[in-house]
């Protein structure tokens, strides 16, 4: 639609590096941009959430104001103004109520597609983000977070001793491995062995939150899993 045969891209430098990084290609930013005639980056991303009869008229309009451009003068064209429902014809000057209550309505709407596309895009990174680090975790280290947990409240019962056997065995932990994740945790073997030969005369387990320990528990620690403390 530009009546150049050849084009300065630098301008468009910005526009293109902030619609990519809303998840936009080039190909359609440019569209946006010289359908519309702006770098107006607002104006850019409204355009990309027109349907197709919207932007068909968009660039029958721009290709219809480009030829009247390259024919002999006119007289100007209504063209809108930036305030909105304003038509302007010379010095003549209307204002449309309801259409200028509309056409805020839709600006609104498109603000909000905008947003949300945002957010999804991002939530999607982060679930993306998440599995990744999931996919990453090695077996010592979530033997390692489930001890942390364990040891929250520096006590142990008989379950909680019985969970973590249990568990280093369905991990294939070595002995090696278990005293090397108890020195990451900052717990300490001599501290440890304590607390397993304590665990049988200490009433700190069952259902209790390993926080406020009053609480019921019903609240995991990831990656482990392990549900240690209550919605308090």
């Amino acid at each position: 639609v530009s009546t150049q045969s050849t084009w300065d891209m630098r301008k468009f430098e910005s526009v293109l590096e902030q619609t990519r990084s809303m998840g936009f290609s080039n190909t359609k930013a440019l569209e946006a941009a010289l359908v519309c005639n702006t770098e107006d980056i607002g104006t850019i991303t409204e355009y990309f959430f027109l349907d197709d009869e919207e932007k068909r008229k968009k660039y029958e309009d721009r290709v219809l104001l480009i030829r009247r451009q390259k024919s002999k003068p006119q007289a100007p064209l209504p063209t809108r103004n930036t305030t909105a429902g304003m038509l302007t014809q010379g010095n003549i000057v209307q204002y449309d109520a309801k259409k200028a209550e509309t056409e805020r309505m839709i600006r609104n709407l498109r603000r909000g597609q905008i947003k949300l596309a945002r957010a999804s895009q991002c939530l999607k990174d982060e679930e993306a983000q998440v599995k990744n680090d999931t996919s990453k975790a090695t077996p010592v280290m979530k033997y390692q977070e489930f001890l942390r947990g364990i040891c929250a409240d520096d006590m142990l019962d008989e379950t909680e001793v019985a969970a973590v056997k249990q568990y280093q065995r369905d991990l294939g932990i070595s002995s090696d491995e278990h005293n090397a994740a108890i020195e990451v945790i900052q717990v300490g073997k001599e501290t440890w062995d304590s607390m397993v030969e304590n665990a049988a005369t200490r009433n700190v387990g069952g259902n209790n939150c390993k926080v406020c320990g009053s609480g019921e528990k019903d609240h995991c620690v990831w990656p482990s899993m392990y549900v240690c403390m209550c919605e308090k």
